[in-house]
């Protein structure tokens, strides 16, 4: 009767060269895995950062927008309670036109104007380029006088 219990007390006979490779190349597959998604995840945050940049400058035009609606709302209202008309029609309240031009030419910075030319611009029905015209205008005549006083209000408000 053959002896089996000398047989499998004895270790399995494997190749050297085999079990000395095998982990080499599975680590080297694995480190190239890791650069693959090392660069995919780099590539990945840049965009990322890209669209948080993005969201951010749409998220500032939005607020600029309502700025403006909430700025054309109360020129409206304050038109309306004048007793002058929104529409640009002909029924637009002469002497509220003079009291708010009298105001507007009559400021002493730039600053009271440049509130003043929405209500004006709602008056008088001008269009987009019209009142960009009129508020290039008010940047062109400030001047040196117009810094000066842009840094006063600055220190004052």
């Amino acid at each position: 009767q053959p002896n089996t219990s000398s047989s499998s007390s004895s270790p399995p006979q494997t190749n050297p060269a085999r079990t000395t490779t095998a982990p080499l190349i599975y680590a080297l597959s694995k480190a190239s895995e890791l650069e693959v998604a090392s660069s995919e995840i780099s590539r990945l945050t840049t965009k990322l950062s890209d669209l948080a940049d993005l969201l951010e400058e749409a998220e500032e035009r939005n607020r600029n927008l309502e700025l403006m609606v909430e700025k054309e709302k109360n020129s409206k209202a304050l038109i309306s309670r004048m007793g002058g008309s929104t529409a640009g029609g002909d029924n637009v309240n002469v002497e509220y036109l003079k009291n708010v031009l009298l105001q507007y030419l009559a400021s002493p910075t730039v600053t009271e104007k440049r509130r003043l030319l929405p209500v004006l611009s709602t008056i008088l029905s001008l269009t987009h380029a019209e009142r960009a015209k009129a508020e290039r205008g008010l940047e062109v005549n400030k001047g040196i006088r117009g810094v000066g006083e842009v840094l006063i209000e600055g220190v004052e408000g």
